[in-house]
């Protein structure tokens, strides 16, 4: 369906508006139909403060300060300490290699709107619903006997059982899964002519425009490059002479 990605064979889009709503479908087929004013792509367009890397690492984060916090505290030797360090990497990168993911975004603009191809990209042997609940579980299982043996050899090694337990008490964080959207923003609305969009927000450090929508109820986040971020801002302040331009106002 979309023009604009290549997409991997076994990612689907969600079609629901698409499917459910003509007009929908006809504001792609019309934008697709318009000559091309501006068309690029963003291999990884992170939305950071939702991003699953971020909730990653927080999780990453708490067992491994409990374990310098106790060997600042009670001393250590080099053998634990490099063991730690060792299982630390390989563990950590062994997680965020089958946790990462990232949107894959690509835009049309054409003189009647825009389009936006998003795609949220895993790898392939996981692609699909994520849900950690039952891993969450059997964590929780595990931790007992760690506790267990953490009591027999060694009491400072409650703090690495303790920190398993607690995770597995985290709310999980389950993802949609294939989540790849592809739809279309119209500059006027089609019944009054008017502009959809009423303000819009310009991060230049981040190369991102916010256009807000003239109800305030949801925007369209628009993510440049380094080479195309003034050519975009010229083409949306020549659509929206009239807006209310303001920048580095926080969105996400």
């Amino acid at each position: 369906m979309s023009e604009i990605l290549k997409r991997p064979d076994y990612v689907t889009y969600d079609t629901f508006y698409y499917d459910q709503n003509g007009t929908y479908k006809e504001n792609i087929l019309k934008l697709e139909e318009e000559p091309i004013l501006a068309q690029w792509s963003l291999p990884r367009a992170f939305m950071w403060n939702s991003s699953a890397w971020v909730h990653h690492t927080l999780i990453l984060f708490l067992p491994v300060i409990l374990t310098i916090w106790s060997y600042l505290a009670f001393g250590f030797t080099y053998m634990p300490i490099t063991i730690t360090i060792v299982v630390t990497f390989v563990f950590g990168t062994l997680f965020y290699f089958g946790r990462s993911q990232y949107y894959h975004v690509g835009y049309k603009i054409s003189k009647s709107g825009i389009l936006i191809d998003n795609l949220k990209v895993y790898p392939r042997f996981r692609y699909g619903n994520q849900d950690p609940t039952n891993f969450l579980r059997a964590l929780r299982i595990v931790a007992i006997f760690l506790v267990i043996f953490a009591l027999l050899v060694n009491p400072y090694y409650l703090i690495g059982a303790g920190s398993a337990i607690f995770l597995s008490f985290m709310k999980p964080q389950i993802d949609s899964g294939e989540l790849a959207l592809y739809k279309a923003s119209l500059w006027k609305s089609k019944k009054s002519k008017k502009p959809n969009y009423s303000k819009i927000n310009i991060i230049a450090k981040r190369r991102i425009i916010y256009l807000e929508l003239v109800d305030k109820s949801d925007g369209c986040p628009i993510f440049c490059n380094k080479d195309n971020f003034e050519e975009v801002v010229f083409l949306i302040k020549q659509f929206f002479p009239n807006a209310e331009y303001v920048q580095n106002e926080r969105i996400f």
